[in-house]
């Protein structure tokens, strides 16, 4: 579906912008669900792919240590569509693994899949590669930071990425499990807030079961 069509799809779905973009970075509210778990309705400032902004507003489920994670099938509808159209500008489809969010960031995970394993698993070489975003980014404005990674494992087992940005005040972590040799790549976002000019670092990592790849970049908020 192109880009202009999820544009209207999420004007309709979506309710006008209740929250600047410059004012915060994410609005939360506690859900109290009917089996006893709790979730988090948090809503957020994104592009709307159409020149200007929308909020969004994620179900982030919570666990015994407060940790907040995202799963596209949680989702509703109208963040089910955010989430094709972020990945659509990127080639990508939504990730099915379950990305955890730390402070009160929110982001999005994207994820491209090579369907062909490794032709001899006993020979192949196990490969990770990660690129941190850096460049320069607007005070008193949410902002959306881009990591990106790729691997390839001879075997089976999880697959975990991290995005991270300021010394990890805006985080995001993303894990998936295969059950045999698995190859692919990812790009995932996190919007993050800077109320004053600085520089800050970034990170991203790729871990599959045999490496991991690290690199660091670095933001100027300005």
């Amino acid at each position: 579906m192109k880009l202009k069509q999820f544009a209207f799809l999420i004007a309709a779905f979506l309710p006008a912008t209740a929250i600047g973009a410059s004012e915060r970075l994410s609005i939360d509210v506690v859900v109290a669900n009917p089996d006893g778990s709790v979730s988090v309705d948090r809503t957020s400032s994104w592009p709307d792919f159409n020149g200007g902004i929308v909020d969004v507003t994620q179900r982030l489920k919570q666990d015994d240590f407060g940790r907040l994670s995202y799963r596209y099938e949680d989702q509703s509808r109208a963040t089910q569509l955010y989430h094709q159209a972020y990945c659509e500008s990127m080639e990508m489809t939504p990730s099915s693994g379950t990305m955890t969010l730390s402070g009160p960031s929110t982001g999005w995970s994207c994820y491209s899949d090579d369907p062909a394993p490794p032709a001899d698993p006993v020979n192949s070489i196990d490969w990770a590669t990660a690129t941190a975003p850096s460049g320069r980014v607007p005070v008193g404005q949410n902002i959306f930071p881009i990591g990106s990674g790729s691997w390839e494992s001879s075997i089976g087992g999880m697959r975990r990425s991290t995005l991270s940005v300021d010394n990890g005040r805006c985080i995001a972590q993303e894990i998936d499990h295969y059950a045999g040799p698995f190859r692919g790549r990812t790009q995932f976002g996190v919007n993050c807030y800077f109320s004053q000019s600085k520089f800050a670092n970034t990170m991203m990592e790729t871990c599959i079961p045999k490496q991991c790849a690290t690199n660091r970049g670095t933001i100027f908020a300005q």
